[in-house]
């Protein structure tokens, strides 16, 4: 799927099953990442460290994300996997662990988020304040085929108090 998914949080607070993995190079007792962290949760959810991307600081409340923050690349595989069973085109085993159950937790965790849909790469169409639920719909319902995708970043509603369902 040509689309990058992107969350950004305020940390990575530890959450049972999500794993942390880092390939790293160990020289002279010296440890060196070779790869950027990667977060597993299960046998097909994976989420790739990555940067904020530096437009959407124009499109969010100002100082609303900060340079602290994690952003997290859904991965290309994971995206493919959650649309194919979406569309009807696979039966996905996920092992109890879903995607959908990893957003939800991840922005259940803090009253700030943000979840950055783009297909293509470079499609912003709209700015939308809801809730975890709300999100997962909106970005179930671009997954589905056929139809056009919608570019869009989520936002938790005004005065979000660690967000809920």
């Amino acid at each position: 799927m040509e689309a990058l998914l992107q969350i950004l949080i305020p940390a990575i607070k530890q959450l049972p099953n999500l794993e942390r993995y880092q390939r790293v190079f160990t020289w002279d007792g010296t440890e060196y990442p070779q790869e950027p962290v990667e977060y597993c949760w299960g046998p097909h959810a994976k989420l790739v460290t990555s940067e904020i991307q530096q437009f959407l600081l124009s499109l969010l409340p100002a100082g609303y994300v900060t340079d602290q923050w994690v952003a997290l690349d859904v991965d290309r595989e994971t995206l493919d996997l959650l649309a194919a069973e979406i569309n009807g085109q696979q039966v996905v085993d996920w092992l109890g662990l879903t995607f959908d159950d990893l957003l939800r937790l991840l922005l259940a965790e803090y009253d700030r988020w943000v979840v950055v849909f783009e297909p293509h790469y470079d499609q912003i169409d709209n700015i939308y304040r809801m809730k975890p639920e709300e999100c997962i719909a909106k970005l179930r319902a671009n997954l589905k085929w056929p139809g056009p995708m919608e570019g869009f970043v989520a936002l938790p509603p005004p005065g979000n108090r660690k967000s809920q369902a």
